[in-house]
């Protein structure tokens, strides 16, 4: 064992050991220490790239309300948050409508998603395409 290993074990130690902590404290920062090492070994666009699919809005439910110039949905989150979906002239957007607590927001609504994507298509798009562009996890039941 090396000098730095042996600083870094007594590091860890002093730290495990600190205030007199116990043995369900110590467990914690063992876990903590744990944690903060699995953290440090992932890259940091992994880590993103799973914070990001945690953040997508989950879609469960959707009723096209229009099928083209807009395209437009009703959504549903499995929570009940409702979503609001309008595709047209290549700019799609999303936009909460409902909290999960029931709370409309009228005249208000989050944006949730914006994209476009640059094609002269009229306003068509499937409820697929449109969720896939707009960072949406569709699980419809």
């Amino acid at each position: 064992m090396n000098g730095d290993d042996a600083d870094m074990i007594r590091r860890f130690v002093d730290y495990v050991t600190a205030d007199g902590d116990d043995a369900g404290m110590i467990a914690a920062r063992l876990e903590r220490l744990k944690f903060e090492k699995i953290v440090r070994e992932r890259t940091y666009t992994e880590t993103l790239a799973e914070l990001e699919r945690e953040r997508r809005p989950v879609i469960v439910r959707a009723e096209q309300t229009c099928f083209a110039c807009p395209a437009q949905w009703n959504a549903w989150g499995p929570d009940g948050s409702q979503y609001y979906l309008r595709y047209r002239h290549s700019f799609g957007s999303v936009d909460l409508t409902r909290r999960a607590d029931g709370e409309w927001l009228d005249n208000r609504s989050e944006q949730v998603a914006y994209f476009n994507t640059d094609e002269n298509d009229g306003g068509v798009i499937s409820l697929e395409e449109f969720c896939e562009r707009a960072g949406l996890e569709l699980r419809l039941s």
